[in-house]
């Protein structure tokens, strides 16, 4: 616990004690990204600690995460949110229990996560909310080719014209049309003690559209079907009404926004700007090029 410890500024340290009482044990909790995560044990709960670089999702939990539950978006709780050694420190409400999602098999969409994304953009939508730009980026040639360096060079030369058919049709995911999650992936779901789930992780809020968060919650290198049952839970949702898409436009451009995804993971991982585990670019660059070939031609 001291090793993971010893790197936490006094004044968390401080405020733990004063607030949950002495530490009993601390884990180090897994993630993507460069920040680290930890969730801080006590004898009657815990807490989750965040470090980032990021200013995005500090700013996300002061000036945003009070309007949007209160519009009945679940976001966890932050307790602390200081500034030391040119990292933001948080402490955010603990979620004990994981988000577990069906097995690709037996995959539906979740009703209380489309609910929640659905009350996520319709609460945020033609608002100006003061946050820092996230580090999610538009989708360019330098993270197509970055992301194709980490292929075979058959597989690569399999799968590079219709990455860039892609690439060329992502231009419609950076239209500013809501505030999104920018990341409500399985594994960013919890559940509080009543089984109520939360959305945690809101380093990628920004602007957007619905498409790139809902193709995010389909686990897997998802079918156009599976992209299908997603696209028709949102759009009965009473908060997608007015919604300017089809459902065949939905998962057009949910197709184009996961394979985003993917590259974006790939580009990171070949540029050193995220831990990927080694397990999850294996699965990625094998299982790639059969999947942009179920989805048809671009």
């Amino acid at each position: 616990m001291g090793t993971d410890t010893d790197q936490w500024p006094a004044e968390l340290l401080r405020y733990l004690r004063g607030t949950h009482g002495e530490l009993v044990g601390v884990d180090r909790l897994g993630g993507w990204s460069v920040a680290e995560v930890w969730r801080a044990r006590f004898s009657d709960g815990a807490v989750v600690v965040k470090a980032t670089a990021s200013a995005v999702e500090p700013a996300f939990y002061r000036r945003v995460a009070p309007e949007l539950r209160a519009a009945g978006v679940p976001i966890p709780e932050i307790e602390l949110d200081l500034v030391e050694g040119g990292r933001n420190w948080l402490v955010i409400e603990n979620l004990p229990t994981p988000f577990v999602s069906p097995p690709l098999t037996a995959w539906e969409p979740d009703q209380d996560i489309t609910a929640a994304l659905a009350r996520l953009h319709a609460a945020a939508r033609g608002r100006t909310f003061e946050v820092p730009q996230s580090r999610a980026s538009k989708w360019t040639p330098t993270m197509t080719a970055s992301a194709l360096s980490l292929f075979p060079s058959d597989a690569a030369l399999q799968i590079g014209a219709p990455l860039r058919v892609h690439e060329e049709q992502a231009a419609v995911l950076a239209e500013p049309w809501c505030w999104i999650s920018g990341d409500p992936s399985p594994p960013n779901w919890g559940r509080r003690a009543n089984g109520a789930l939360s959305l945690f992780d809101w380093e990628l809020f920004r602007q957007g559209v619905p498409a790139t968060d809902l193709a995010i919650t389909v686990p897997g290198f998802p079918s156009r079907e599976m992209f299908g049952l997603a696209a028709r839970a949102y759009l009965a949702r009473p908060e997608a009404t007015g919604i300017p898409w089809s459902e065949s436009q939905l998962v057009d451009q949910m197709c184009v926004a996961k394979c985003g995804t993917a590259v974006a993971m790939l580009a990171a991982q070949a540029t050193g700007r995220a831990r990927v585990p080694e397990a999850t670019v294996a699965w990625l660059v094998e299982g790639m090029p059969g999947w942009l070939k179920s989805l048809g031609a671009p």
